[in-house]
């Protein structure tokens, strides 16, 4: 199962942990400059990763993250 936890720096990562943070493969490149943008950078990322503009696709996320830790 799939569980999300919290990443502290310095953190020994297992081999089931995923960082999903910027600037890691998983992060969101689209930057949120105020609390009112947060709805308009998740857009942006759907958009992202529908379009083909990721390197990746959702069935790629759902494979490579199913049953990990994401941190």
């Amino acid at each position: 199962m799939t569980t999300v936890g919290r990443y502290r720096k310095g953190m020994v990562l297992g081999p089931d942990d995923v960082y999903i943070g910027r600037p890691g493969k998983w992060g969101n490149p689209f930057v949120m400059k105020k609390e009112e943008d947060r709805q308009f950078v998740i857009d942006q990322f759907i958009a992202w990763l529908a379009t083909g503009g990721a390197p990746y696709n959702l069935d790629d996320i759902k494979r490579e993250l199913r049953g990990k830790r994401l941190l």
